[in-house]
């Protein structure tokens, strides 16, 4: 698992909550010793060292891996159908010193482009993917989620996901602005997924069989995520909605991420 999260010096609204910690989450995955995490936060997740260590997990990925990627921060939607950005550490100011806004095209060379995702992903092999974006506007990545692989949009990220079979959720639609929570920690979003989620068994659902899917656990985290965003906020027109969107293709057999009950007792019969 590959995440990417933390504050941002050049936005004028910093991030105020602390990046997940997936350091724990090694004893809860059903092959603990199999699990490999790394995470840039602050001032590590630049623009360059992102895209390196996107393009370095794409290309060491083998079509036995599970391969997750989350991204957390801030994100935009640019004008001129510029499509979704990611805001890295070193992102330019959106301003220049006499104040006068900096064209989007400028500010675009600067941040991480759906198209710079997409093509640091290119080489990935792993049967069994996910990106997750925490952060707003991110579900203006989705636009392109109908098109088939021989579609000429070669800088959406959605063909990607459909020629890979990836599973994609992003915490807000476009223009629509992400949740975070002083007493989560993180983004409404991360505490779904991953406190409530896997931490704590919740995404063992679907059906509930002491085991915990990819596709269960992101659905479920998705469900989850817009549940509480109903509580704090209702159903007003700018509660952000979040969202699954499951492969293209589903595999016959599934990715187990997580075994809430064990092996030994699962083998015997017992449950505890």
């Amino acid at each position: 698992m590959h995440t990417v999260q933390g504050t941002f010096p050049v936005i004028s609204q910093r991030l105020n909550t602390r990046p997940v910690d997936i350091s724990g989450l090694n004893n809860n995955f059903a092959i603990p010793s199999a699990f490999e995490g790394e995470v840039l936060v602050e001032s590590q997740a630049t623009r360059k060292a992102i895209l390196e260590r996107l393009r370095a997990l794409a290309l060491a990925s083998s079509p036995t891996d599970i391969v997750v990627i989350f991204l957390a921060g801030h994100g935009t939607e640019l004008p001129h159908n510029l499509g979704f950005y990611f805001l890295p550490y070193d992102a330019p100011a959106p301003a220049r010193s006499d104040r006068t806004p900096l064209p989007p095209e400028t500010m675009a060379k600067g941040l991480l482009s759906e198209g710079d995702i997409t093509q640091a992903l290119e080489p990935l092999r792993a049967r069994y993917s996910a990106l997750i974006l925490d952060t707003c506007s991110s579900g203006t990545i989705l636009e392109g989620q109908q098109l088939g692989p021989l579609e000429e949009h070669s800088r959406r990220f959605m063909r990607l996901a459909y020629e890979k079979g990836m599973h994609v959720v992003v915490a807000a639609q476009s223009e629509k602005v992400a949740v975070e929570r002083r007493e989560y920690g993180h983004g409404v979003l991360a505490h779904a997924l991953f406190d409530l989620g896997l931490l704590d068994d919740g995404a063992d659902q679907s059906p509930r069989d002491g085991l915990i899917e990819l596709g269960e656990w992101l659905a479920w985290g998705a469900r989850k995520a817009d549940a509480l965003e109903r509580e704090f906020q209702g159903d007003g027109h700018d509660r952000p909605i979040p969202q699954y969107v499951p492969p293209a293709t589903a595999w016959p057999e599934s990715a187990v991420l997580r075994a809430t009950i064990s092996f030994e007792a699962a083998a015997s019969g017992g449950k505890h």
